[in-house]
Parts: structure tokens; sequence; C-alpha cells
């Protein structure tokens, strides 16, 4: 059963000890690992945003709107717009020349439907959806780029990856069908409104779309 937790303060990971408050303790234990799992990887340095986004709220949102019109458009699981954000996070907070900006936002899109997507965009797809404004050569470059600039580290924990861990819970949790269904539509819609906002954890961001 999900319950309600202690405050925490904004932009951080919903703790260990408020994961037990907000499951009962006779909750299996793997789920309490598998959590925990999460949470010490998204505390990761690799994973998390150094310094302040350089472009202004409104513009960050028209990009998450453009991931999901793009996931939807070649069907891919909307997850992917969540791992995709990620990456452009991370990448514009150390890289504030805004002249690449959709470069790179295109890139985070392209890279993450490529790694995690099994329907892959093509950069030659990807280029003709920036209407001329880089070039195939440009979009690999920014790849390798944002490839380096990572270090690699291509996996970062997303608030589905939480909400997947604890689904055992809420199907035994909630009985009524209907409900049941009513209730993870909503929690994915939930986790999804919460990717146009900047700076909150993947663990805070689940959390909180599981308190309605």
């Amino acid at each position: 059963m999900i319950m309600a937790s202690s405050a925490r303060k904004p932009g951080g990971s919903t703790s260990r000890r408020s994961l037990r408050v907000a499951i009962k303790v006779d909750c299996r234990p793997e789920t309490i690992r598998q959590w925990e799992a999460l949470v010490d990887r998204e505390r990761n340095s690799t994973y998390l945003i150094q310094s302040q986004l350089p472009s202004n709220r409104k513009q960050r949102m028209k990009v998450v709107q453009q991931y999901y019109e793009i996931v939807d458009h070649y069907g891919i699981d909307r997850s992917v717009v969540g791992i995709a954000i990620n990456y452009f996070d991370r990448f514009v907070s150390n890289y504030s020349d805004e002249r690449h900006y959709l470069l790179a936002a295109m890139t985070c899109i392209y890279l993450a439907a490529k790694i995690h997507s099994k329907i892959k965009i093509s950069a030659e797809t990807m280029v003709s959806m920036g209407n001329g404004y880089f070039t195939r050569s440009d979009l690999l470059g920014m790849e390798m780029c944002i490839f380096n600039s990572f270090d690699w580290y291509m996996n970062p924990p997303i608030p589905v990856d939480f909400l997947t861990v604890v689904r055992p819970l809420i199907n035994e949790s909630l009985i009524d069908l209907t409900i049941k269904t009513e209730f993870k539509h909503l929690v994915q819609y939930l986790i999804e409104l919460g990717l146009y906002f900047p700076f909150e954890s993947p663990s805070s961001v689940a959390y909180a779309a599981m308190l309605v």
C-alpha cells in the first residue's frame, strides 16, 4: 500500500527512510533494495545537473514537447523522453553556448532512441527535422561530444524506473481493475508532466506522482 511520506527538500532524492515510510513494512525487501540502488545511481555525480541551465524554462518546455511529438510519431516508447531530457539537461548545464541548442536537443533524442529503443531514428531523418539548421556531420560530431562529455555514462535512472520497482506493490494494493488502470494512467501522466521541470530528481518525480 502506498502511503504519505515526510517532506523533503526540493530537488533532492526521496530518501531511503521516506521510502520505508511510504511503503508498508511488510513489503518485499527486494523492492526496498531496488529502489535504493536506483537512488544511489541518481546521486552519482555523472547523472547530476551540475549548474544552472543556461536556457529559459519556456525553451526547455518546448524541447520536452518536441520530444513527445517525435516519439509518438515514430512509435517509440514515451519513457525514452525521460532519458533524452536527462541527456539534454546534463549537457547544456555544462556547455552554455546556446548557438548549438537545437543541435544538442535533437542529438539527445536521437541518442536516447538509438541506445534505449528498438525503434531507431536515422541521422538523415534527424537532419530533415532540423530544417537545414545542421548537417549530418554536425549531428554525428555532437553525438561524440555528448559521449565524451558524459564519459559514456548513458544509462541514467528515470522516473519510470522507480515506478517499475513499486508496480508490484500497486498491483497488490489495488484490487479493482478499473481503479488500478486509472491509477497507473494518472501516475504515468504525472510523471510525464514532471519532465517539464528541471532539477527534480527522478525518484522525487515518481514519488510525487504516486501520492495522488
